[in-house]
């Protein structure tokens, strides 16, 4: 008799592999399109400022920043929660996974963590050039 590819399923629910998966990607897209539009508001047509620039504790794209940049590491820590939960899945190193597709909920997890540190990096540089560069400087 054959047994499940993922043993520990049962300790990682559905809803947290997809908050682990997608909570700091999805972030990243509210940060980037908010920051655009947050940033926009502040031109004309023609280029010249709406008004006279905010400071970067009072722009309301800090703000936002902050917060997506919160959901980002809440998503990894998340998926560190579940990586450590279900780390000893199957025994073997990752060659024997490979051949046997076992430890799928150790796969996601560490997905989860790579997704959502990356992401956080990238709110991070983001914020930086949104904060940093004029933004009718053109």
């Amino acid at each position: 008799m054959s047994t499940h590819p993922a043993p520990h399923r049962g300790r990682a629910g559905g809803i947290e592999i997809a908050f682990a998966l997608t909570g700091g990607v999805l972030a990243w897209g509210i940060q980037f399109c908010a920051g655009y539009a947050v940033a926009s508001l502040a031109c004309f047509d023609v280029g010249e400022r709406a008004h006279a620039p905010l400071g970067p504790a009072q722009s309301p794209i800090a703000w936002i920043s902050v917060a997506c940049l919160v959901l980002a590491l809440a998503s990894t820590g998340m998926a560190l929660a579940l990586w450590r939960r279900t780390r000893a899945e199957v025994e073997g190193g990752h060659e024997e996974l490979l051949e046997k597709g076992a430890g799928r909920t150790r796969f996601l997890a560490l997905w989860g963590l790579l997704l959502g540190g990356g992401s956080a990096v990238t709110i991070l540089v983001n914020t930086v050039g949104l904060l940093m560069v004029p933004p009718c400087a053109g």
